[in-house]
C-alpha cells in the first residue's frame, strides 16, 4: 500500500490503535498527532477514517484534558501539548506504541512537511 499525501488507496483501512486513552478513536488521533507532528484536523480524519465533526469533537475533549493544544492559523492547528507535565513522556510513549503499528510510519512517510525548492521540476 503506497500512500500519497493527496490521496489514499481504495484498500485504505485507518491504522490500527489499542483502546489505551478511552477508546480507540482517541488513542488513534493521539498517535497520529504524535507521529505527524502538527497537524490539522481534516487530515487526521482523512487518515482515521472518521468524520471531521467526529474528529474535532475528540480534540475538543482532548485539549480540554490538555493532551493536546491548539492554535488558529488559517484552519486549526493540532499538536500534542508541550506544557502538559510529563509531555516528552506522553510523546516518547506514543511514538513507542506506533512503533509497533507499521501503518502509521507510512503515512508519516508519506507527507512531505518541508517545502519544495523554487523551480523545482515535479
Amino acid at each position: 500500500m503506497a500512500l500519497t499525501r493527496h490521496s489514499l488507496p481504495d484498500d485504505y483501512e485507518p491504522p490500527k490503535a489499542p483502546a489505551i486513552f478511552g477508546s480507540e478513536q482517541r488513542t488513534r488521533l493521539l498517535l497520529l498527532i504524535a507521529v505527524l507532528g502538527e497537524t490539522y484536523p481534516a487530515e487526521l480524519a482523512k487518515y482515521a477514517e472518521q468524520s471531521i465533526s467526529s474528529v474535532q469533537l475528540t480534540l475538543d475533549i482532548l485539549e480540554r484534558e490538555g493532551l493536546i493544544s491548539t492554535r488558529q492559523l488559517v484552519v486549526r492547528a493540532v499538536t500534542l501539548n508541550p506544557v502538559y507535565p510529563a509531555a516528552k513522556e506522553l510523546k516518547a510513549f506514543l511514538l513507542r506504541v506506533a512503533e509497533g503499528y507499521p501503518a502509521y510510519r507510512e503515512i508519516a512517510e508519506a507527507i512531505r512537511r518541508r517545502p519544495r525548492r523554487r523551480n523545482k521540476h515535479l
